[in-house]
């Protein structure tokens, strides 16, 4: 998990205030997805400044620090995700002289060689990016396709912020802070703000498989991929089905597993959770690092099955037992690392558990999904 965060004046004007502290400020307020490094990159001429934060994951070095130059020159990139088949992507760029190992300049590369839409089509993986064309002086804001990476934007008069949480825009000094009601009134009754608004007003997410393209001409929006209709979807029989699934899900994990970094899983003893741990066990020649969360309150605490589960798949298993003062104290700061509001009790033990997990790994796969 990254950060990226930035804006751009369609009239390429940074007058009015500083610019650099101004995206120093927004990328420091996403420290906490990116602890690893940060950077900026400013064009004042142009009218635009990208900042990114860094987890490390793929190819430690800093070949692969963001904001990202392509080798013509022509785009800048902030990245935020895993392109888990950009080995493969690599190969079909052909000649290219890579100067990373990671998948950040591959993307970069495809989308200056193939165009943004051709280049995120033959991506598998989670993301989200703003790419910043010099020669066009455009700017896209582009999500994966079932929006796994959040991605933000404000439009104030000529200004464009974009970020990966909605938090930093509160650095912006044209950010203009005013609850959505209609937003508030999503909330209340689906339990979460759907995109693509958010709970500000004039504040919106990039919608999953869309494209933004931000130019001095104007705006355009571009759906790249959308779930197929049931028409669409072959029919087949239940033992296909199963042995499809088994290929796919065991593909899903492999890919997955591909870091730079100590992984492990999130075990919670379900069929999900459980399934993605087996996989991941089996797909590795050790034993891999699984974690749970246990409750005080024995009406709440399952975290029997996921330590049985564990023993039988014989991973490196750690548990949690958590308390009621535990579970309170961490609501104060529940507002600084969820910036959209949303009624579901597991964020408190979800994040307690990523707490746990950090001491020992970067990367943590989960049955959510």
């Amino acid at each position: 998990m990254c950060g990226i965060a930035g804006f751009i004046n369609i009239t390429a004007r940074f007058s009015q205030f500083d610019a650099s502290k101004t995206l120093e400020s927004m990328s420091n307020s996403l420290y906490t997805r990116g602890p690893d490094g940060g950077s900026l990159w400013i064009d004042s001429d142009q009218g635009v400044a990208l900042g990114h934060r860094r987890l490390n994951i793929l190819d430690l070095s800093q070949a692969a620090s963001q904001p990202m130059i392509s080798a013509n020159g022509r785009f800048v990139i902030s990245f935020n995700g895993e392109i888990y088949n950009f080995k493969e992507i690599a190969k079909e760029l052909g000649d290219l002289h890579f100067k990373s190992t990671g998948d950040t300049e591959v993307l970069l590369e495809a989308c200056a060689r193939w165009g943004v839409e051709a280049a995120v089509s033959k991506c598998n993986g989670m993301f989200a990016f703003a790419l910043w064309n010099r020669e066009e002086k455009s700017l896209c804001l582009v999500r994966d396709r079932l929006g796994i990476k959040p991605l933000y934007w404000f439009q104030n008069g000529d200004n464009i912020l974009f970020s990966s949480q909605s938090k930093s825009f509160h650095h912006h000094p044209f950010w203009q802070e005013e609850i959505c009601p209609e937003s508030l009134s999503h909330y209340l009754r689906f339990g979460y703000v759907p995109a693509p608004n958010s709970i500000f007003k004039n504040c919106y997410q990039v919608e999953p498989g869309h494209i933004l393209k931000f130019k001095p001409s104007g705006f355009e929006e571009h759906q790249y991929w959308a779930l197929p209709k049931d028409s669409d979807i072959e029919d087949i029989s239940e033992p296909e089905a199963t042995e499809q699934l088994q290929h796919l899900l065991t593909d899903s994990i492999k890919q997955q597993m591909i870091s730079d970094v100590p992984l492990g899983t999130f075990l919670s003893g379900g069929v999900d959770s459980s399934t993605v741990t087996a996989l991941m066990q089996a797909n590795s020649n050790k034993a891999i690092n699984s974690y749970s969360i246990g409750f005080e309150d024995r009406q709440f605490d399952e975290s029997n099955y996921a330590r049985g589960v564990a023993e039988h798949l014989g991973t490196n298993h750690t548990q949690l037992v958590v308390t009621e003062s535990d579970a309170l104290n961490v609501v104060p700061t529940l507002g600084t690392h969820y910036d959209e509001p949303f009624a579901d009790s597991s964020q408190i033990p979800t994040l307690l558990l990523s707490k746990l997990t950090r001491q020992n790994i970067t990367v943590a796969l989960s049955g959510d999904g």
